[in-house]
């Protein structure tokens, strides 16, 4: 069995993607997999009206730059829903919107090919998704830059962030 992930991993990309990085049972992060970005602060989410209803979209301070350009961050947290059962989702939301007080955690979700196929000017991928389990959390991964090229600067991180923004639908509006 070919450990890499299918879709768009070409050979001198993402090299951290082809083998497990948590040693949990979990592995490796594959194409198919969702993704699902929590968010548990008021500035984190949007609502638009529109005649279909109400719809939650990310905004810009529930993914900071900071978390793909400075390197104690390693990049943007998120869980593979596949995994987890409905009991725990509502017990991860349960605990992240605890952390400040303001109820439950809302979930967006992408899937992993989606966050992968995002390419700069020259075609290259801009996203890496790894496997990064915890003691805590055994679906979770992160979302990075691929490190093969120099790190874009703000401006362009700030591009690229809101590409991947743009990916994620509340968890029931995907």
């Amino acid at each position: 069995m070919n450990p890499v992930p299918s879709g768009a991993v070409e050979p001198a990309a993402c090299p951290e993607e082809r083998e497990p990085q948590s040693g949990a049972e979990s592995g490796i992060v594959r194409d198919e997999e969702r993704l699902s970005r929590l968010t548990y602060r008021p500035e984190h989410v949007t609502y638009r009206t529109d005649a279909s209803g109400v719809h939650a979209e990310l905004t810009p301070a529930a993914v900071p730059v900071a978390d793909f350009l400075k390197p104690e961050r390693r990049g943007a947290s998120v869980l593979r829903i596949d995994g987890l059962t409905v009991g725990e989702v509502s017990r991860l939301r349960r605990q992240f919107g605890s952390r400040t007080g303001n109820g439950d955690a809302e979930f967006f979700v992408t899937g992993a090919e989606s966050v992968r196929a995002v390419v700069d000017t020259d075609g290259n991928r801009v996203f890496c998704v790894i496997d990064d389990a915890t003691p805590e959390i055994d679906q979770h991964a992160l979302i990075r830059f691929d490190r093969k090229e120099p790190l874009p600067n703000r401006i362009t991180a700030r591009r690229y962030r809101d590409q991947l923004i743009a990916l994620f639908r509340r968890c029931g509006e995907e």
